[in-house]
């Protein structure tokens, strides 16, 4: 009974990690947004191709979360 506890204890940790993933993914797509209203300078580009690869690095992370959540759910 113990071991289904630390599992759900888990599983409300990791959802909430996804959340705020989420939540992370949303506020960078607004600023890569808002950066692209910024004039074409070079710093401009800069910020975008970083913020970029922020959201791609939020997303990977996101899905793995998922994943595993999708995948424990299956095991137990």
């Amino acid at each position: 009974m113990a071991r289904q506890g630390e599992l759900l204890a888990l599983h409300s940790y990791v959802l909430a990690a996804t959340q705020a993933l989420a939540e992370a993914e949303k506020r960078l797509l607004t600023a890569l947004g808002q950066a692209t209203t910024v004039g074409d300078n070079e710093r401009a580009a800069e910020v975008r191709d970083l913020l970029g690869e922020d959201v791609a690095r939020l997303r990977e992370a996101t899905a793995g979360l998922a994943e595993w959540l999708g995948g424990s759910a299956v095991n137990q």
